[in-house]
Protein backbone atom coordinates (compact mmCIF):
# COMPACT_ATOMS: atom_id res chain seq x y z
CA UNK A 1 0.00 0.00 0.00
CA UNK A 2 2.78 2.60 1.37
CA UNK A 3 4.78 1.20 -2.30
CA UNK A 4 1.50 2.26 -4.18
CA UNK A 5 1.05 5.94 -2.60
CA UNK A 6 4.72 6.60 -2.80
CA UNK A 7 4.59 5.53 -7.24
CA UNK A 8 1.27 7.68 -7.11
CA UNK A 9 2.97 10.80 -5.17
CA UNK A 10 6.04 10.33 -7.73
CA UNK A 11 3.96 10.64 -10.32
CA UNK A 12 1.98 13.36 -9.58
CA UNK A 13 4.92 15.10 -8.69
CA UNK A 14 6.26 14.89 -12.50
CA UNK A 15 3.32 15.91 -14.15
CA UNK A 16 2.54 18.73 -12.11
CA UNK A 17 5.55 19.92 -10.03
CA UNK A 18 8.35 19.03 -12.67
CA UNK A 19 9.37 22.22 -14.17
CA UNK A 20 9.84 20.44 -17.56
CA UNK A 21 6.56 18.79 -17.74
CA UNK A 22 4.26 18.91 -20.67
CA UNK A 23 1.50 19.74 -17.71
CA UNK A 24 3.33 21.81 -14.98
CA UNK A 25 1.98 23.71 -12.38
CA UNK A 26 4.39 26.73 -13.40
CA UNK A 27 3.67 26.49 -17.03
CA UNK A 28 -0.37 26.51 -16.84
CA UNK A 29 0.05 29.44 -14.43
CA UNK A 30 2.52 31.30 -17.26
CA UNK A 31 -0.39 29.91 -19.78
CA UNK A 32 -2.85 31.84 -17.02
CA UNK A 33 -1.01 34.98 -16.77
CA UNK A 34 -0.05 35.34 -20.68
CA UNK A 35 -3.84 35.00 -21.30
CA UNK A 36 -4.82 37.67 -18.55
CA UNK A 37 -2.34 39.88 -19.83
CA UNK A 38 -3.68 39.66 -23.52
CA UNK A 39 -7.26 39.82 -22.40
CA UNK A 40 -6.65 42.81 -20.31
CA UNK A 41 -4.81 44.80 -23.06
CA UNK A 42 -7.57 43.92 -25.76
CA UNK A 43 -10.44 45.91 -23.89
CA UNK A 44 -11.55 48.65 -25.52
CA UNK A 45 -13.10 50.33 -22.52
CA UNK A 46 -11.12 52.47 -20.41
CA UNK A 47 -12.62 51.13 -17.23
CA UNK A 48 -10.68 48.69 -14.85
CA UNK A 49 -11.33 45.06 -15.41
CA UNK A 50 -13.15 43.43 -12.48
CA UNK A 51 -11.45 40.28 -11.00
CA UNK A 52 -14.74 38.33 -11.39
CA UNK A 53 -15.15 39.37 -15.00
CA UNK A 54 -11.57 38.28 -16.14
CA UNK A 55 -12.14 35.06 -13.99
CA UNK A 56 -15.62 34.23 -16.24
CA UNK A 57 -13.65 35.56 -19.40
CA UNK A 58 -10.50 33.18 -18.57
CA UNK A 59 -12.59 30.06 -17.32
CA UNK A 60 -16.15 30.33 -19.42
CA UNK A 61 -18.55 27.67 -17.98
CA UNK A 62 -19.54 27.25 -21.36
CA UNK A 63 -16.04 25.62 -22.09
CA UNK A 64 -15.30 24.09 -18.58
CA UNK A 65 -19.11 22.15 -18.54
CA UNK A 66 -18.83 21.00 -21.85
CA UNK A 67 -19.15 16.75 -22.19
CA UNK A 68 -16.00 17.48 -24.75
CA UNK A 69 -14.19 18.65 -21.40
CA UNK A 70 -15.07 15.94 -19.54
CA UNK A 71 -14.01 13.44 -21.81
CA UNK A 72 -10.73 15.70 -22.15
CA UNK A 73 -10.18 15.07 -18.01
CA UNK A 74 -10.61 11.33 -18.56
CA UNK A 75 -8.38 11.12 -21.13
CA UNK A 76 -5.46 12.50 -19.37
CA UNK A 77 -5.99 10.97 -16.02
CA UNK A 78 -5.59 7.73 -18.22
CA UNK A 79 -2.99 8.80 -20.26
CA UNK A 80 -0.76 9.88 -17.07
CA UNK A 81 -1.92 6.56 -15.50
CA UNK A 82 -1.56 2.86 -16.39
CA UNK A 83 -1.85 3.43 -20.03
CA UNK A 84 1.55 5.26 -20.60
CA UNK A 85 3.07 2.44 -18.46
CA UNK A 86 1.47 -0.17 -21.04
CA UNK A 87 2.01 1.51 -24.44
CA UNK A 88 5.91 2.07 -23.11
CA UNK A 89 7.03 -1.19 -23.45
CA UNK A 90 6.69 -0.49 -27.20
CA UNK A 91 8.74 2.60 -28.06
CA UNK A 92 11.67 2.85 -29.53
CA UNK A 93 14.55 4.55 -27.73
CA UNK A 94 15.97 7.57 -29.23
CA UNK A 95 19.19 6.89 -27.42
CA UNK A 96 19.64 3.17 -28.73
CA UNK A 97 18.77 4.74 -32.38
CA UNK A 98 21.16 7.58 -31.59
CA UNK A 99 24.13 4.86 -30.99
CA UNK A 100 23.63 2.93 -33.75
CA UNK A 101 23.43 5.94 -35.93
CA UNK A 102 26.53 6.92 -34.85
CA UNK A 103 28.13 3.23 -34.72
CA UNK A 104 27.14 3.04 -38.33
CA UNK A 105 28.86 6.33 -39.19
CA UNK A 106 32.06 5.50 -37.70
CA UNK A 107 32.20 2.24 -39.43
CA UNK A 108 31.39 3.42 -42.99
CA UNK A 109 33.26 6.90 -42.23
CA UNK A 110 36.00 6.04 -39.87
CA UNK A 111 36.43 8.20 -36.44
CA UNK A 112 35.23 12.05 -37.02
CA UNK A 113 38.12 14.54 -37.52
CA UNK A 114 36.18 17.38 -35.62
CA UNK A 115 36.39 17.47 -31.55
CA UNK A 116 34.36 20.27 -30.97
CA UNK A 117 34.34 22.04 -27.41
CA UNK A 118 32.03 20.91 -25.40
CA UNK A 119 29.88 23.77 -24.90
CA UNK A 120 29.43 24.45 -28.96
CA UNK A 121 28.40 20.53 -28.92
CA UNK A 122 26.02 21.11 -26.24
CA UNK A 123 24.55 24.25 -28.11
CA UNK A 124 24.00 22.43 -30.89
CA UNK A 125 22.84 19.06 -29.45
CA UNK A 126 19.78 21.19 -27.79
CA UNK A 127 19.12 23.21 -30.71
CA UNK A 128 19.16 20.10 -33.27
CA UNK A 129 17.32 17.93 -30.58
CA UNK A 130 14.42 20.89 -30.55
CA UNK A 131 14.21 21.01 -34.25
CA UNK A 132 14.43 16.86 -34.95
CA UNK A 133 11.75 16.68 -32.30
CA UNK A 134 9.42 19.62 -33.96
CA UNK A 135 9.84 18.11 -37.62
CA UNK A 136 9.00 14.90 -35.97
CA UNK A 137 6.08 16.09 -34.82
CA UNK A 138 4.86 17.51 -38.08
CA UNK A 139 5.51 14.73 -40.13
CA UNK A 140 3.77 12.10 -37.67
CA UNK A 141 0.87 14.63 -37.97
CA UNK A 142 1.43 15.11 -41.55
CA UNK A 143 0.95 10.96 -41.64
CA UNK A 144 -1.89 10.85 -39.72
CA UNK A 145 -4.37 13.17 -41.89
CA UNK A 146 -3.04 11.46 -45.09
CA UNK A 147 -2.87 7.64 -44.17
CA UNK A 148 -6.67 6.40 -44.40
CA UNK A 149 -6.00 3.65 -41.41
CA UNK A 150 -3.92 6.24 -38.86
CA UNK A 151 -6.32 9.14 -39.11
CA UNK A 152 -9.23 7.02 -36.73
CA UNK A 153 -6.62 7.10 -33.83
CA UNK A 154 -5.94 10.76 -34.59
CA UNK A 155 -9.42 11.94 -35.24
CA UNK A 156 -10.21 11.32 -31.33
CA UNK A 157 -8.00 14.40 -30.70
CA UNK A 158 -10.57 16.39 -33.67
CA UNK A 159 -13.51 15.61 -32.11
CA UNK A 160 -13.01 17.61 -29.22
CA UNK A 161 -15.58 20.77 -29.66
CA UNK A 162 -14.18 22.98 -27.35
CA UNK A 163 -10.14 23.59 -26.86
CA UNK A 164 -9.04 23.75 -22.89
CA UNK A 165 -5.16 22.75 -22.18
CA UNK A 166 -6.50 19.21 -20.86
CA UNK A 167 -7.47 18.90 -24.76
CA UNK A 168 -3.71 17.75 -25.39
CA UNK A 169 -4.30 15.25 -23.91
CA UNK A 170 -7.32 14.02 -25.72
CA UNK A 171 -5.59 11.78 -27.76
CA UNK A 172 -5.89 7.31 -28.03
CA UNK A 173 -2.88 5.44 -27.15
CA UNK A 174 -2.42 3.93 -30.64
CA UNK A 175 -2.15 7.54 -32.13
CA UNK A 176 0.23 8.29 -28.34
CA UNK A 177 2.10 5.06 -29.70
CA UNK A 178 3.11 6.33 -33.46
CA UNK A 179 4.28 9.63 -32.65
CA UNK A 180 6.47 7.91 -29.61
CA UNK A 181 8.12 5.90 -32.07
CA UNK A 182 8.46 7.74 -35.17
CA UNK A 183 9.86 11.07 -33.03
CA UNK A 184 12.51 8.68 -31.06
CA UNK A 185 13.36 7.61 -34.29
CA UNK A 186 14.05 11.28 -36.33
CA UNK A 187 15.46 12.17 -32.41
CA UNK A 188 17.52 9.52 -32.00
CA UNK A 189 19.42 9.98 -35.89
CA UNK A 190 19.37 13.63 -35.38
CA UNK A 191 21.36 12.92 -31.95
CA UNK A 192 23.45 10.07 -33.73
CA UNK A 193 24.22 12.20 -36.40
CA UNK A 194 25.84 14.82 -34.14
CA UNK A 195 27.79 12.85 -31.88
CA UNK A 196 29.72 11.58 -34.90
CA UNK A 197 29.87 14.46 -36.27
CA UNK A 198 31.30 17.11 -33.65
CA UNK A 199 33.22 13.88 -31.94
CA UNK A 200 31.71 14.69 -28.19
CA UNK A 201 29.31 13.06 -25.82
CA UNK A 202 27.45 15.50 -23.70
CA UNK A 203 23.63 16.14 -22.80
CA UNK A 204 21.52 18.76 -24.08
CA UNK A 205 20.24 21.33 -22.33
CA UNK A 206 17.25 20.35 -20.28
CA UNK A 207 15.00 21.13 -17.44
CA UNK A 208 13.48 17.94 -15.59
CA UNK A 209 14.88 15.86 -19.06
CA UNK A 210 12.60 18.24 -21.26
CA UNK A 211 14.64 20.21 -24.07
CA UNK A 212 15.16 23.35 -22.93
CA UNK A 213 14.00 25.34 -26.06
CA UNK A 214 10.84 22.93 -25.85
CA UNK A 215 10.16 24.35 -22.45
CA UNK A 216 10.22 28.19 -23.08
CA UNK A 217 7.52 26.95 -25.66
CA UNK A 218 5.35 25.70 -23.27
CA UNK A 219 5.94 28.09 -21.32
CA UNK A 220 4.40 30.76 -23.81
CA UNK A 221 2.29 29.32 -26.38
CA UNK A 222 1.91 25.63 -26.64
CA UNK A 223 -0.89 25.22 -23.73
CA UNK A 224 -2.80 28.13 -25.62
CA UNK A 225 -3.10 26.34 -29.27
CA UNK A 226 -6.05 24.46 -26.98
CA UNK A 227 -8.13 27.26 -25.55
CA UNK A 228 -10.14 30.19 -26.59
CA UNK A 229 -7.90 32.47 -26.12
CA UNK A 230 -6.73 33.94 -29.74
CA UNK A 231 -3.43 35.05 -29.86
CA UNK A 232 -2.27 35.21 -33.85
CA UNK A 233 1.01 35.82 -35.12
CA UNK A 234 1.19 37.08 -38.71
CA UNK A 235 2.80 38.17 -41.38
CA UNK A 236 6.69 36.91 -41.10
CA UNK A 237 6.35 36.16 -37.59
CA UNK A 238 3.31 33.77 -38.49
CA UNK A 239 5.72 32.11 -41.19
CA UNK A 240 7.96 31.30 -38.73
CA UNK A 241 6.10 30.99 -34.66
CA UNK A 242 3.17 28.75 -34.44
CA UNK A 243 0.74 31.02 -32.34
CA UNK A 244 -2.30 29.40 -30.52
CA UNK A 245 -4.73 30.63 -33.60
CA UNK A 246 -2.88 28.60 -36.14
CA UNK A 247 -3.50 25.74 -34.11
CA UNK A 248 -7.49 26.98 -33.92
CA UNK A 249 -7.18 26.70 -37.57
CA UNK A 250 -6.10 23.21 -37.59
CA UNK A 251 -8.84 22.18 -35.50
CA UNK A 252 -11.78 24.14 -37.58
CA UNK A 253 -14.44 21.83 -38.81
CA UNK A 254 -14.90 24.32 -41.90
CA UNK A 255 -13.42 22.14 -44.66
CA UNK A 256 -11.20 24.86 -46.30
CA UNK A 257 -8.98 24.34 -42.75
CA UNK A 258 -9.03 20.56 -43.28
CA UNK A 259 -5.06 18.71 -43.16
CA UNK A 260 -3.68 22.32 -42.44
CA UNK A 261 -1.08 23.89 -39.99
CA UNK A 262 0.17 20.47 -38.29
CA UNK A 263 3.23 21.80 -36.72
CA UNK A 264 3.73 22.33 -32.69
CA UNK A 265 6.28 25.38 -32.02
CA UNK A 266 7.36 26.21 -35.37
CA UNK A 267 5.29 27.04 -38.70
CA UNK A 268 8.35 26.93 -40.74
CA UNK A 269 7.57 22.83 -41.51
CA UNK A 270 3.88 23.53 -42.75
CA UNK A 271 5.32 26.61 -44.64
CA UNK A 272 8.04 24.59 -46.63
CA UNK A 273 5.68 21.70 -47.75
CA UNK A 274 2.37 24.02 -48.64
CA UNK A 275 0.51 23.33 -45.00
CA UNK A 276 0.25 26.45 -43.64
CA UNK A 277 -2.94 28.56 -43.49
CA UNK A 278 -2.53 32.21 -41.53
CA UNK A 279 -4.45 32.78 -38.80
CA UNK A 280 -7.41 35.34 -39.07
CA UNK A 281 -7.68 36.85 -35.59
CA UNK A 282 -11.04 37.95 -36.17
CA UNK A 283 -12.44 34.27 -37.54
CA UNK A 284 -15.14 32.38 -35.67
CA UNK A 285 -14.59 29.01 -35.74
CA UNK A 286 -16.59 26.02 -34.95
CA UNK A 287 -14.51 22.79 -33.33
CA UNK A 288 -15.50 19.24 -33.91
CA UNK A 289 -15.60 16.38 -36.35
CA UNK A 290 -18.30 14.21 -37.88
CA UNK A 291 -19.19 11.52 -35.72
CA UNK A 292 -21.48 8.41 -35.70
CA UNK A 293 -20.60 7.33 -32.14
CA UNK A 294 -20.73 9.83 -28.84
CA UNK A 295 -17.28 11.11 -29.75
CA UNK A 296 -16.84 12.12 -25.51
CA UNK A 297 -17.83 8.70 -24.06
CA UNK A 298 -15.18 5.66 -23.37
CA UNK A 299 -16.70 3.58 -26.33
CA UNK A 300 -16.32 6.47 -28.23
CA UNK A 301 -12.61 7.82 -27.61
CA UNK A 302 -10.90 4.69 -26.82
CA UNK A 303 -12.90 1.27 -29.22
CA UNK A 304 -14.21 3.08 -32.06
CA UNK A 305 -11.42 3.89 -33.68
CA UNK A 306 -10.55 0.78 -34.92
CA UNK A 307 -13.42 -0.32 -36.31
CA UNK A 308 -13.13 3.20 -38.08
CA UNK A 309 -9.30 1.56 -39.18
CA UNK A 310 -10.73 -1.75 -40.12
CA UNK A 311 -13.00 0.13 -42.21
CA UNK A 312 -10.39 2.45 -43.89
CA UNK A 313 -8.58 -1.16 -44.47
CA UNK A 314 -11.35 -3.26 -45.79
CA UNK A 315 -14.65 -0.89 -46.79
CA UNK A 316 -16.07 -3.86 -48.00
CA UNK A 317 -16.47 -5.29 -44.36
CA UNK A 318 -19.98 -4.76 -42.56
CA UNK A 319 -19.04 -3.70 -38.93
CA UNK A 320 -21.65 -2.57 -36.45
CA UNK A 321 -22.48 1.12 -36.17
CA UNK A 322 -22.69 2.92 -32.68
CA UNK A 323 -25.37 4.61 -32.05
CA UNK A 324 -24.40 6.27 -28.89
CA UNK A 325 -24.88 10.18 -29.59
CA UNK A 326 -27.37 11.68 -27.27
CA UNK A 327 -26.71 15.29 -28.81
CA UNK A 328 -28.02 15.19 -31.71
CA UNK A 329 -26.75 14.63 -35.54
CA UNK A 330 -23.19 15.58 -35.53
CA UNK A 331 -22.99 14.51 -39.64
CA UNK A 332 -24.02 17.70 -40.95
CA UNK A 333 -22.67 18.97 -43.82
CA UNK A 334 -18.72 20.53 -43.18
CA UNK A 335 -17.41 18.21 -40.80
CA UNK A 336 -14.57 15.53 -41.46
CA UNK A 337 -15.06 12.06 -41.58
CA UNK A 338 -11.82 10.65 -43.48
CA UNK A 339 -8.75 12.39 -44.41
CA UNK A 340 -8.79 13.99 -48.14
Amino acid sequence: MSSALDRLILLLRHVFIDAGSTFSLISLASALIISATWLTLRRRRRKPLRVKALARALFPSRIWKHASTRADIGLFVLSITGMSLLIGWGLVSARGVGRTVESGLNAALGPSAIHAPSWLACVVLTVTGFLAYDFSYWFDHYLKHRISWLWPFHRVHHTAEVLTPLTSYRTHPVDNLIFANISAVIIGVAEGIVHYGLGAHVPELAIAGTNIVLVAFLYTTIHLQHSHIRIAFTGWLGRVLFSPAHHHIHHSADPKHYDCNLGSCLAVWDWMFGTLQMPDPKARLVFGTVAEEDPHSATGTLLYPFVLAVRAVWPSLHLPVFEENGEGDRTSEGLRSTPE
